[in-house]
């Protein structure tokens, strides 16, 4: 399944915001003819660290070595719910789960550059040098 890009913007009063569907939010507020251009908000995904070093510098979840794009492929890419991954998964909570997929949605270039460079083929291709 491809994911588009969706924006949305809405007008309430002099404030104008875009959602976008990466997670991204930026206003614009209209005050007595001028317009002031708001910054896009930064996420915070507090379940989720990148440490150089460990786990190949890989988004993981946060006390764990599980790495985003793991949730990603079980979830995303087999369609495995959530609460399904938590079963197989004890270790993991829902919240961190559900920050694990915002975190990809916020940067999904990133971690599918890393699912594509996890594949079994190129691991056994590594492995087998």
């Amino acid at each position: 399944m491809k994911m588009t890009s969706v924006e949305c913007q809405v007008r309430m009063g002099n404030i104008d915001v875009l959602l976008r569907s990466n997670g991204s939010i930026q206003g614009t507020i209209q005050t007595g003819g001028a317009q002031v251009l708001t910054t896009p908000e930064k996420i915070k995904h507090p379940y989720i660290v990148i440490q150089e070093g460990y786990c190949g510098g890989s988004p993981i979840i946060a006390g764990t070595k599980f790495p985003v794009r793991s949730v990603v492929n079980y979830v995303l890419k087999q369609g495995m719910t959530p609460e399904e991954l938590l079963k197989e998964f004890t270790h993991l909570t829902l919240a961190q789960i559900y920050d694990a997929l915002s975190y990809y949605y916020d940067h999904k270039t990133e971690i599918e550059h890393e699912l594509s460079e996890n594949t079994e083929e190129k691991l056994k291709s590594q492995v087998s040098r």
